[in-house]
């Protein structure tokens, strides 16, 4: 490979060959003899030189949806005039607001149980739950529990969700976000089918 990327340099193909010689320290797939070698004088090398691949690798942020489009999209989910016309506007506003500004994955945030909480504090705690009644999880394992203070906008927000449309549908869980069932009209075809 070495003499290929050579060879590119040579023709002008390449400015600079991307293989570069590095020192890494002796290891033992490095310690055996070859024949000659009792000729050499003094200790062996500690360190010895090897060809590494160096590709300059272009560091692109991905690209990220503008405030403003956030904004639109948010303002864009229905909520009705009061919050218990419409509860999923308000839950599934609160819900994108929180990802985005929490910086939260979706298994932690579905995993939030009322203890979690903690308006005095100014935030929430993040929990690991391995047994969730709803099976969402945080990605970290055991004890590695953190707590995420949110702006007070968000804390107002997650207030009115509380009072306003989480008390009044009468949960029988203490999950902070509440789906509400579907149920099937009787002999009307499922869309599955």
């Amino acid at each position: 490979m070495a003499a290929l990327y050579q060879f590119l340099v040579r023709r002008g193909s390449l400015a600079v060959s991307p293989l570069q010689r590095v020192e890494v320290p002796r290891g033992r797939w490095l310690t055996e003899h070859d024949l000659l070698a009792h000729t050499r004088w003094g200790r062996q090398a500690q360190v010895v030189q090897r060809l590494e691949l160096k590709l300059k690798v272009p560091r692109r942020l991905p690209k990220m949806v503008s405030s403003q489009d956030f904004h639109a999209f948010v303002n864009s989910i229905h909520q009705g005039q009061r919050a218990n016309e419409d509860p999923t506007g308000l839950r599934d506003r609160a819900i994108c607001l929180l990802l985005k500004e929490g910086g939260f994955r979706i298994g932690e945030l579905l995993g939030w149980h009322l203890e979690d909480l903690a308006f005095g504090q100014g935030g929430v705690h993040v929990r690991f739950r391995p047994e969730n009644a709803n099976h969402a999880r945080a990605k970290a394992g055991y004890g590695r529990d953190r707590f995420v203070h949110l702006p007070a906008e968000l804390l107002g927000l997650l207030d009115i969700y509380l009072t306003e449309v989480w008390i009044e549908a009468q949960p029988r869980t203490d999950h902070v976000w509440l789906i509400k069932e579907v149920r099937a009209i009787p002999g009307a075809r499922s869309a599955r089918q």
